[in-house]
Parts: C-alpha cells; sequence; structure tokens
C-alpha cells in the first residue's frame, strides 16, 4: 500500500517543475504527468490500482515509478513509517499546511550574523539602504513611551532573538 505524502508542494524554478516534501527536505524535479499518479494515490492504495487507472502507462514502468517516488519521499509505504513518526506528524495536522511549511522549511536553516554576511548582500545594503525603522506620520499627536527595560530575563531574551 502507498500513499501521497501528505507534506508535498510543487512549484516552477529555471523551467523545471519541482516537487518538495518540506517534512523531509528533499527536492526532485518530474514531468508534469507525476502530478497524475501523485493525484490517483491520494490514499493508501494497492500500486496495482495505477495500472487499471492508467491504462497507457506499462505495468513495469508505472511500478519503477511508485519506487522512485518512494525513494524521493513523495509516497510513503504503509510498512515503512515509524509510528513515532506518524504521530508527530499527526500533531501537524491542524496547522497543515502554511505552519508547517513555513516551519519545516526554516527549522534548520542557519543564523548568520552582520558579520557573516555574503558580501553581495553588504553591497545591496550600500545602494538600499533599510528602510526607517519608525514611520512618521506628519500632524498627528505623539504620545510619548517609556524607556524600554533592558533588565531582567524576558528582555534579555528578546534582545537575544533572532529571527
Amino acid at each position: 500500500m502507498v500513499r501521497r505524502a501528505p507534506h508535498l508542494v510543487a512549484y516552477w524554478r529555471d523551467g523545471r517543475l519541482v516537487f518538495e516534501n518540506y517534512r523531509t527536505g528533499l527536492r526532485v524535479s518530474a514531468a508534469p504527468a507525476t502530478f497524475q499518479i501523485l493525484a490517483l494515490l491520494d490514499d493508501w492504495r494497492d500500486p496495482a490500482a495505477l495500472v487499471r487507472s492508467l491504462p497507457e502507462y506499462t505495468p513495469s514502468s508505472l511500478s519503477r515509478a511508485v519506487s522512485d517516488l518512494v525513494t524521493c519521499s513523495l509516497l510513503e509505504r504503509s510498512r515503512g513509517a515509524p509510528k513515532r513518526a506518524a504521530a508527530d506528524a499527526g500533531s501537524w495536522d491542524a496547522w497543515h499546511p502554511a505552519a508547517a511549511l513555513f516551519h519545516f522549511s526554516s527549522k534548520d536553516v542557519p543564523y548568520q550574523d552582520a558579520a557573516g554576511a555574503p558580501r553581495a548582500m553588504r553591497a545591496r545594503a550600500m545602494r538600499q539602504p533599510r528602510p526607517a525603522a519608525v514611520k512618521r506620520y506628519p500632524g498627528v499627536t505623539q504620545v510619548a513611551l517609556p524607556p524600554p527595560r533592558h533588565d531582567g530575563e524576558f528582555p534579555r531574551v528578546l534582545l537575544e532573538r533572532r529571527t
């Protein structure tokens, strides 16, 4: 039994169709016909069902396609996923797909401080300065705020945070 992996996105890059399983981080370029196979396997099914649904392809070519799609994590085999991984994946169902896509796409990106920024980014910053930190509204009454607190655990955590 196989099914389409639940954490897939597809997009075009450099004229090629890219499928990405953002849970595993694997990306592959594939033919648009891959959509047809993934659509037919939206729930657990016997791969033999593809032969009946796609008579224009040979059984051996469909078998190879299923095997390749499992290898690159676009399809899942029912016997292959550990219970813990399935339970963990289920915890994202309420937030799926936007929050899960953002989380899994950005969770392992290393933070790079200004000293480690690429030369091209520094050059761009010299040509295009960042926007002002404060937006001014002429003619609007201004309210003075108390100075920010820098002492204590919470301000320390906020000041050390990087996004």
